[in-house]
């Protein structure tokens, strides 16, 4: 059940940012908090089924979800994001959880900071 809202959320969110013109100019501070919502979902998912199996909806959605980093970080010149998002890839790759984990928090923390900088 998290799984199959987990994916559509984030297929939602994912392509909702991918679609918009106006995310190389100006993140929306909804778009923003819709980003760190899916991230904290997504750690929570982590923390509950343990581990990843290569295809299945949390590994795609972990896939969308640094797809989504990405485009943020770009767009705002973010270099502390895109360190995360290279160590929760990195972590990804290499089936290295505490290093995934440790991205994806600091991933989290660095979209917050967005979000209280940008929108608070």
């Amino acid at each position: 059940m998290i799984r199959n809202t987990l994916r559509f959320t984030l297929a939602f969110v994912v392509f909702g940012l991918a679609s918009t013109q106006a995310l190389a100019q100006e993140l929306s501070c909804d778009s923003l908090a819709e980003v760190g919502d899916t991230a904290s979902e997504v750690r929570d998912a982590l923390y509950e089924i343990g581990t990843i199996t290569e295809g299945d909806e949390v590994d795609m959605a972990l896939d969308e979800l640094i797809d989504g980093l990405w485009m943020i970080a770009e767009a705002e010149g973010n270099d502390a994001l895109e360190d995360q998002i290279d160590a929760m890839t990195e972590g990804w790759e290499e089936m290295d959880g505490d290093l995934l984990m440790s991205g994806l928090q600091g991933a989290i923390n660095s979209v917050d900071t967005l979000l209280s900088n940008d929108c608070y």
